[in-house]
């Protein structure tokens, strides 16, 4: 917490179905994302949908996309609960994609 507000760190808040923009640059980092699990299990990431464990239902979690290990790291408070192959590339990169698959 001291980092943020050393950095001046300002959240970005995004309305629902907001869709992932084309990157030009893919940096190494993290992205992280809060969502709520209703009965469906599905959880939406910029559109695209997960299935997740039944425990994960009805529960706020925290959704990381890690880029430098190309994953997808579901949360429950602060404990790893799945994590899924998550591929973001950039356009300029031979197979552009935004993809992913269930590990």
């Amino acid at each position: 917490m001291e980092f943020i507000q050393e950095e001046n760190f300002e959240p970005i808040t995004l309305a629902p179905n907001t869709k992932l923009p084309q990157l030009d640059y893919v940096p190494d980092g993290d992205i992280v994302l809060v969502r709520f699990i209703r009965s469906d299990r599905k959880l939406d990431i910029f559109g695209e949908k997960f299935e997740v464990s039944k425990d994960l239902v009805y529960s706020y979690v925290k959704a990381v996309i890690v880029t430098n290990i190309q994953a997808l790291q579901i949360y429950l408070n602060d404990e790893l609960a799945e994590t899924f192959e998550y591929h973001l590339t950039a356009p300029n990169d031979d197979e552009y994609h935004l993809g992913l698959t269930m590990s």
